[in-house]
Parts: structure tokens; C-alpha cells; sequence
């Protein structure tokens, strides 16, 4: 992958900017929709319904239990190349309100999602909303994972006062994604996120800590930035072909979903403070 990154600079006549790029790659993990299956309890998966503790807790936001979106078996991806550690056995689960899709730019957003974690030696069994519980069940899928080498955000650039390099830059990103992601949703684990509006960590700074976004208003005056901590955990794409189906993704106006934690949370599997942001 190295290789041919190389060789799209070249292409794209930014040599000048090569040195700037590469020390902003890293290693990520492509999340693809396996077809050929259908999806044991035990897989990873979106959709459908998932494997929890006996004692597990349900998530609700304004009274309404979370919506079931993804279950990742952490034993599927300890093989891939990958910067940050991930746990090498249980269980990832992610939940969200996909009807109020709350934006996770308030604190008053906590509730509409949660990231949690379960350990391999917790007592697992299949879950099954009550009766009469208002709870929308999206597509099952198996999941399959590739390595991926994800590349810096053009925001990278935004002192280069070259503007047609910049350009350049976007046309080089717009081509390695064609290749990597062949017209697929863009649903990924780690690395560097497809961002659409800027970055996302300082959103995440704020609002966790009960202060308003944008930036300025109400930081506070003792308000110290940890924004650089912050890593992406995961982001899911809408889903361009069932996006019109009862139990296909759509996030805002066919956004995408952008699970992040801090980085010294990440390394004590320390998932209950992820923070979700909504972006289309």
C-alpha cells in the first residue's frame, strides 16, 4: 500500500508535500459487509440483534431504548496492523438513537449513544427486545476487516499557500479512496477519519466535559484543551444501497457516524466514555 501511495504523490506532482503526508498516515481497518453469510451469534456484525450479558444493562435515551448498530468480536481484528491496541478477545457494542440522531455537540447528548465493552469470560446470550419496546432493527450483516492505510485530511494543508497543490492533494485523496473502497460505504476502525466538516475532537472536548461547542462559548476559564487526545474509535457510513430500507443506515443527510475516545481510555479498554459525533 506504501508502495502505491508513493506512486499517486508522483502522479499528482506532490513531492514538495510528501514528507508532510506520510508522517500522517497510519494504520487503519476497512469495515465491509460480508454477502456470502449470514452472520452467527458470536460474529462481528451490524444489524439484526445482539449477543449480551445476562446482566446486561439496556441503553435508553429519552425513554426510548438505543437502537442496535454494530457487534464487533475484538478476536476478528488482533491480526490486523493497526497503531493503537485494541482488546485481543470480547466484545465491542454500539448503540445509538437513530430516530432523534442527536449531533453529540452537547453534553446533553451523552445518553444518545453508548460504546461498551465485554469481556470474553462474561456469560453471554442472544438479546430480545421486550414486547411492545419501539426499536427500529437494522439490516444483519457478518462483517469482514481489511487494513487500510488512511491519509491525512486536506485541513492538514490549510497553511500551504499553494492552492492548486491543495487541489492536487484532494484529487490523490478522491482516487485512493476509489481504489480502496470501490464505490462501498466508508465504515472503518481506527486510523484517520473521513472528516466532512473539520476536526471532530475538539467538539468531542467540549461537549464531554459539559461545555457548549462552537469554539468560545462557554469553555470556561479554567478550561484547559485535551483535544489532541482524543483518537477515533470508529465511523459508519450510510449506507448508499439500503439507505431507503426499513433497516438501512442513513445518519442525517446520508452523513456518517464517528465514535471517538481518548487515547488513554483506548489503552485501558476504558469504552464507557466514547463520545459519538453526527456529520453530513
Amino acid at each position: 500500500m506504501e508502495e502505491r501511495l508513493i506512486e499517486l504523490i508522483s502522479k499528482y506532482e506532490l513531492e514538495d508535500l510528501s514528507e508532510s503526508i506520510l508522517k500522517e498516515v497510519y494504520y487503519g481497518i476497512l469495515v465491509s459487509r460480508d454477502t456470502s453469510e449470514m452472520p452467527r451469534t458470536r460474529d462481528s456484525k451490524f444489524g439484526g440483534l445482539p449477543l449480551l450479558p445476562v446482566n446486561f444493562s439496556y441503553p435508553t435515551h429519552k425513554g426510548r431504548p438505543l437502537d442496535f448498530i454494530l457487534q464487533l468480536n475484538c478476536k476478528d481484528l488482533v491480526n490486523l496492523n493497526v497503531a493503537e491496541p485494541l482488546p485481543e478477545s470480547g466484545f465491542l457494542y454500539f448503540f445509538y438513537d437513530s430516530i432523534e440522531q442527536p449531533l453529540g455537540h452537547a453534553f446533553d447528548d451523552i445518553d444518545g449513544s453508548l460504546v461498551a465493552y465485554v469481556s470474553e469470560s462474561e456469560t453471554l446470550q442472544p438479546y430480545q427486545h421486550p414486547v411492545g419496546t419501539d426499536n427500529r432493527i437494522f439490516i444483519e450483516s457478518k462483517l469482514k476487516f481489511d487494513e487500510l492505510l488512511t491519509l491525512p485530511n486536506p485541513s492538514i494543508f490549510d497553511n500551504v499557500h499553494d492552492i492548486e497543490a491543495v487541489a492536487r492533494y484532494l484529487n490523490l485523496l478522491t482516487e485512493w479512496r476509489e481504489i480502496y473502497l470501490k464505490g462501498e460505504p466508508h465504515h472503518q476502525i481506527l486510523g484517520t477519519p473521513t472528516e466532512l466538516h473539520g476536526s471532530m475532537q475538539e467538539i468531542c472536548d467540549l461537549a464531554s466535559t459539559g461545555r457548549t461547542y462552537p469554539k468560545g462559548n462557554k469553555r470556561g476559564k479554567y478550561y484547559v484543551d485535551k483535544s489532541s487526545e482524543w483518537r477515533l474509535l470508529f465511523q459508519i457510513d450510510s449506507n448508499i444501497h439500503h439507505a431507503d430500507l426499513p433497516g438501512g443506515f442513513c445518519w442525517g443527510d446520508f452523513g456518517r457516524l464517528f465514535a471517538w475516545i481518548r487515547e488513554s481510555d483506548l489503552r485501558d479498554c476504558n469504552f464507557k466514555n466514547a463520545w459519538t459525533v453526527l456529520e453530513w
